[in-house]
């Protein structure tokens, strides 16, 4: 993990550097993943609703 790679970096140095970009990445992908669940849910439940009536 400390040990230099060819371009004199080390996986921790990545880590560092790049961290925070990877940390906004993931987090704008988990806000659209939960965004898309809740719209099939209620997607899920107005089916439900209008299927029941029968």
């Amino acid at each position: 993990m400390t040990k230099k790679g060819p371009n004199g970096k080390s996986i921790i140095d990545d880590l560092t550097e790049n961290g925070p970009e990877w940390m906004d990445r993931a987090k704008k992908y988990g806000e659209l993943t939960l965004e898309q669940i809740a719209v099939r849910t209620q997607n899920f439940r107005d089916n439900f609703r209008d299927n029941s009536k029968f």
